[in-house]
Formats: structure tokens, C-alpha cells, sequence
């Protein structure tokens, strides 16, 4: 055997050679196995049983009688942290519904495999989903960053290079990690909730459209609601888009793109007092 092949091996076999000794020492264990003695406690340097289970975040698929209802539940579960249950707010795929599949892409008159799929294979339904709740969730992480780095947030004061800050010692990283801290959630307490531009609202073309729209994929109403709230003694103004089923409310996205013309999922909150936000949504 060449001299470089035995260079190349030398680590593998070491290490297999420490594997046999921590093992008969009882400082090494298989995945599965457990260590007598251990008490749980970690008494390697190596760590290939997981002493912890994930169990994963089971996401609630929750229904509200009205809008109110389905906004006031997100705040409630975002102020106490449960994030899973905050998510179960939003709108999730319906199996079983490639009828609407047929009726969108007759409406639209073309079809798109990026974006567009038959929900009656499970395949796709299970991949829809999953990519749904993970754009939902972006939107949720994005809501509370816009919350947390307020105009207040120390880590304003670092320099920037585009959308990021830049750390130039320690300290910056530390300021970073201290308030970024999401301990301020649970003074969030909803004010208002409200339709914005009523009028328009209110008017027979958003109706029509939101019908139309909502039908195309398996709901019976659509609308769009606003919500001034505190945070740290501050108020703040966001506007969500919601959808009715047969069984109920639920939140479709951030943002209200008829009334205020905000793109479907826009998170951003702004911070406001109540004149101004009356103003904004008149």
C-alpha cells in the first residue's frame, strides 16, 4: 500500500481505535443506546445520542365565526408566544378541490406549472401545503422583526451596508442578540379593528371581485379588515386580508391590496397614533 493511501487512512483508523476504547469505558454511545451510569449527562466528546426529542410544531387548523374573532386570536397567541397556534389562524389547502383547479385556469385562461397544481393528488396538495404554511410563517417572523426593530431598537444605531447592520466588535454582537429579544410581545393589546376605506369597501366592484376571487379557490367571501394595537407603549398599524369557508373565518395574508393597495403579504407595521390612523384609513 502507497505511503499517501496510509496517510489518507490514518485519521479513520485512529478514530475508529478511539471509538473501541471510549466504548469499553462506557464514554461513547450508538445512536439508541443508553449509558449505564450516565444519569443523562454528556461524559464524551462526542455526542451521538440525542438526549432531547424534537416533536416537531403541530400547526391547528383553526375556523372564527366573524374577522374580529380570527384577528383578535392572532394577537392573543402572538403575545403569549404560540406561534403554532398563531399560524393556525391562516388559511390552509382543502383537499379534494380540483374542481377549482378546472375553474381557475378556465378563468384565467392559461396555466402555469410554477404556481398552479391539481390539489386532488395528494403529492401536491402535501407540497402546497407545506409551502403555504412556510410563506405564512415568513410573513409572521417578518411582522414580529418590523415590531422589534422599531425605530427605538439600539441596533439602529449600528452602521448599515443595504438591509443589514453591520457588527464591527463584540459589542455590536451583542447589542444585537439583547434586543432582538422578543420580550415586549406580550404588551401588545388590539385597539381598533375596522374596515379600511369603508366606502369602497362597502361598494358593489370589491364585492364582486372578492366573491370571484374567493370562489376560485373554494370560499364563499373575502374582505380586508386594518388593526391599530400597542407595543411597548407604542401604537402601531397593520391590515391583514381574510377568507370565509362553510366553516368559518380564517386569515388569508397580511396586507389589504384593494383598500390601501398593500400587496398580499405585506408585514410591515407602521407606527402611528390614532389621528393618523383614522386618516389613513378613511
Amino acid at each position: 500500500m502507497k505511503k499517501n493511501t496510509l496517510l489518507a487512512l490514518l485519521p479513520m483508523l485512529l478514530f475508529g481505535a478511539y471509538r473501541l476504547v471510549s466504548k469499553k469505558q462506557g464514554d461513547f454511545a450508538e445512536p439508541g443506546e443508553s449509558q449505564a451510569g450516565s444519569q443523562g449527562e454528556d461524559s464524551g466528546p462526542f455526542l451521538f445520542e440525542q438526549k432531547k426529542a424534537f416533536k416537531g410544531v403541530k400547526i391547528p387548523n383553526k375556523y372564527f365565526r366573524n374577522v374580529d374573532i380570527a384577528i383578535l386570536y392572532f394577537f392573543d397567541n402572538l403575545k403569549r408566544e404560540e406561534i403554532h397556534k398563531a399560524l393556525g389562524c391562516f388559511t390552509k389547502i382543502k383537499s379534494g378541490e380540483d374542481i377549482y383547479f378546472v375553474n381557475k385556469v378556465f378563468y384565467n385562461g392559461e396555466f402555469n406549472p410554477d404556481t398552479e397544481y391539481p390539489l386532488e393528488y395528494n403529492i401536491y396538495r402535501d407540497l402546497k401545503e407545506l409551502s403555504i404554511l412556510n410563506e405564512r410563517a415568513l410573513g409572521v417572523l417578518g411582522f414580529i422583526t418590523s415590531l422589534v426593530l422599531n425605530e427605538d431598537n439600539p441596533i439602529n444605531s449600528l452602521k448599515k451596508n443595504g438591509n443589514s447592520f453591520l457588527v464591527e466588535s463584540f459589542e455590536d454582537a451583542r447589542i444585537v442578540f439583547e434586543n432582538l429579544n422578543t420580550k415586549y410581545l406580550k404588551t401588545i393589546d388590539v385597539l381598533e379593528i375596522d374596515v379600511p376605506s369603508s366606502e369602497l369597501m362597502n361598494s358593489d366592484a370589491p364585492f364582486n371581485y372578492y366573491r370571484r376571487e374567493a370562489s376560485l379557490n373554494g370560499a364563499l367571501d373575502k374582505t380586508e379588515r386594518t388593526v391599530l394595537f400597542t407595543y411597548d407603549n407604542n401604537q402601531y398599524f397593520i391590515s391583514f386580508t381574510l377568507v370565509k369557508f362553510e366553516e368559518g373565518w380564517k386569515i388569508d395574508n397580511f396586507g389589504a391590496e384593494l383598500s390601501l393597495n398593500t400587496p398580499p403579504g405585506h408585514f410591515v407595521c407602521y407606527r402611528v397614533n390614532k389621528e393618523e390612523y383614522f386618516e389613513l384609513i378613511k
